[in-house]
């Protein structure tokens, strides 16, 4: 129970080294970007800030996940500093300005990415029709590559069970 002032100015200064301590253990284990599900509050920022790390709030867990899969790393639901294998890696962390919106750009530059983005900008109308276009040709072409996956399969199994074979000399 605090009773003063003092003992109140003790419990900030106890709660702010806890704090500098949690975050400094961040950037010990390797990470220079926090990406983040919640709030982020300004101690916690101003922390981050002197240990030169970059802060990012994702209120979407789907981003949020698609990120993760796209970095290579792992979304930590416990308190404490990540494990090396949990943190994943980026090429460049960069925030740009794209027809007037301030956008925060992970960019991978290995060819062998697990994500593309493709932005698009119209109307909201517009946006939705090419969304949901986009989604039906990118299901579409799944299904014919597993169509061709399929046929590729029973042919060379037909093809293995024929008592003809073709010699070419």
């Amino acid at each position: 129970m605090l009773k003063t002032a003092a003992d109140l100015e003790q419990y900030n200064k106890g709660e702010e080294k806890r704090l500098e301590e949690f975050i400094r253990g961040i950037s010990e284990s390797g990470a220079k970007v926090v990406v983040s599900g919640g709030a982020i509050g300004e101690l916690a920022q101003h922390f981050c800030e002197r240990l030169k790390m970059m802060v990012v709030k994702i209120p979407s867990k789907f981003e949020l996940q698609r990120l993760c899969k796209a970095t290579g790393a792992t979304a930590i639901v416990r308190v404490g500093p990540p494990l090396p294998e949990e943190l994943g890696f980026c090429d460049i962390v960069t925030v740009e300005e794209i027809g007037g919106t301030r956008v925060t750009v992970f960019r991978q530059d290995a060819e062998a990415s697990a994500i593309s983005t493709i932005i698009v900008r119209g109307s909201t109308n517009q946006v939705c029709d090419f969304s949901c276009t986009y989604t039906y040709i990118v299901y579409l072409i799944r299904i014919l590559f597993l169509l061709l996956y399929g046929l590729t399969n029973c042919h060379c199994d037909l093809y293995g069970k024929s008592s003809y074979s073709l010699i070419i000399d």
